[in-house]
């Protein structure tokens, strides 16, 4: 079935504007449900693109120049089919969107609505749903102000009118009533290739602690983060602005009518510096060695990497050289670890090496005592700008990392500022890596290596020396080797099932509340 699209948007503002910026998503992406014929954008000015972290092209759209409204037009074509292999349409499994909520709970008018209809959906499900969203609007036709966030689809079907997102809950109530999608249907996401780029890796967390799973067959990636992690020191705004002196120059502009004039003043005068910038732990690396040994490397087959979302866990399973290797990862709120499991079903051949690295050149590995120790100093200064565009805007004092009182560059100016350049300043982290195994443990520089094993879990915990938002965490933060070696071996000395047993209790606690 082809599908002709053409959407329209205009934005209007209650009074003139002399720069906005908007993020647009209006691309559809490509699978092997929908492929893209053709598609347009007319915007008001150049765009600069990007992909969010759902992979959607995104185009950013600013425009410097005063102006009251904006105008977009999205047109094409799409194809679409009734391709079922299994596998989502998309990034996001659109079951997901089928689960029981009170927004979308049909009602017996919304049942008695879409029942005509189920026989067409059963045998021509794409004719079928394409009548029920134009039914959909016959019925409700499009009107603002009589319904709300909290409306759900039974009450706007009984209204009769509504806006897009009452469109969407009937039309989400009325599949529901067909069972067109079974809303007790497991919450998995399922992919079968490894992922190439950060976008495509399943992410796991548990508030404090969060990985990006890239379930790489020869070398898997684990990209980590941990909540308290900052560059810079507080306080890291300019607390010398005072505008109290010039407010009334402002408001003159203002009251003349000359918003230009007044915009480019505050931003020169009013406006503090750029805050501070989150920072990544590093990356995990498990390096595993192929079981056999010589001549070319054993095929993967029967691979698959998943996301479970009723459970908060990750996994990955192939078959290489007869074997069947498996992967489970969580990370637990109870215990405060990354866990992971890994399995073969021929004992003995599974074989890795385990190893950190990270952006940040300060960081470095050492073993001791059977553990895995990564330990390092993030950047007490990051700048949003370069320092090109700092002097180009004339910010030089609002820098004085970079700068001296008369504007010039200091010696070892950088955008980004680590140690002595920056007088020592900058957050200290840790993270401690130990394996529980029926295989050897060996000790390496910067690594531990894993032989002859049938299964290992891997645990991993993180601190850092913050110690309050008004704290330096260079000279007045905690020990980051407090928290991760207490939280490390509190958890080894649990079994996996134990500690998946214990976050699963959490995590669904709070999952199945919805």
């Amino acid at each position: 079935m082809r599908l002709s699209v053409v959407h329209s948007t205009r934005y209007q503002y209650a009074a003139q504007v002399s720069r906005s910026t908007q993020y647009i998503r209006l691309t559809p992406y490509a699978a092997a449900q929908q492929r893209i014929v053709d598609w347009s954008l007319e915007l008001p000015s150049p765009c600069v693109t990007m992909r969010d972290a759902f992979d959607n092209l995104t185009h950013v759209l600013t425009l410097d120049q005063p102006h009251e409204e904006i105008r977009l037009v999205a047109r094409g074509t799409v194809e679409v089919s009734d391709v079922d292999d299994g596998e989502p349409a998309g990034r996001i499994n659109p079951k997901v969107f089928l689960r029981d909520t009170v927004l979308t709970e049909p009602d017996d008018a919304i049942r008695e609505f879409v029942e005509p209809m189920r026989a067409v959906i059963r045998s021509r499900p794409l004719i079928g749903v394409s009548d029920l969203m134009n039914a959909v609007l016959d019925r409700m036709p499009y009107k603002k102000g009589v319904t709300s966030a909290d409306t759900s689809a039974a009450q706007s079907f009984a209204a009769g009118v509504g806006v897009c997102q009452d469109h969407t809950h009937v039309f989400i109530a009325a599949c529901r009533a067909l069972s067109a999608a079974d809303a007790s249907a497991p919450l998995t996401l399922w992919y079968d290739q490894p992922s190439e780029k950060w976008t495509d890796a399943l992410p796991l967390g548990n508030g404090r602690l969060a990985a990006m799973v890239f379930g790489g067959v020869d070398r898997e990636r684990l990209a980590l983060n941990e909540d308290t992690l900052t560059s810079g020191e507080p306080p890291a705004d300019l607390r010398t602005i005072d505008i109290t002196k010039n407010f009334d120059h402002v408001t003159a502009l203002l009251t003349a009518g000359k918003n230009s004039e007044a915009d480019a003043y505050i931003t020169k005068h009013w406006l503090g510096r750029n805050q501070q910038c989150y920072q990544p732990l590093g990356d995990l690396w498990l390096d595993f060695a192929p079981a056999s040994t010589g001549g070319a490397k054993p095929a993967v087959t029967d691979y698959r990497r998943w996301l479970d979302l009723a459970t908060a866990t990750s996994g990955v399973s192939f078959k290489r050289d007869g074997a069947t290797f498996t992967r489970e990862v969580f990370i637990s709120a109870p215990d405060q670890v990354i866990a992971i499991r890994l399995r073969t079903d021929r004992p003995g051949t599974l074989a890795f090496k385990t190893s950190f690295t990270s952006v940040h050149p300060t960081a470095k590995s050492t073993t001791e005592n059977g553990e895995l120790i990564f330990r390092g100093q993030l950047p007490g200064y990051v700048g949003r700008r370069d320092l090109k565009t700092v002097e180009q805007w004339g910010d030089q004092l609002r820098y004085p990392e970079n700068y001296t009182a008369d504007g010039q560059r200091k010696p070892r100016a950088a955008q980004v500022l680590y140690g002595a350049d920056i007088d020592g300043k900058g957050m200290f982290f840790e993270s401690r890596l130990a394996v529980k195994t029926d295989g050897k443990v060996v000790a390496e520089a910067g690594a531990l290596r894993i032989e002859g094993a049938t299964e290992a879990v891997v645990f991993v915990s993180a601190g850092s020396s913050f110690n309050g938002p008004d704290k330096s965490p260079s000279r007045q933060g905690l020990d980051p080797s407090l928290r991760s070696k207490h939280d490390l071996r509190e958890a080894a000395a649990q079994t996996f099932p134990t500690l998946r047993e214990r976050h699963i209790a959490d995590y669904t606690a709070l999952f199945n509340r919805v």
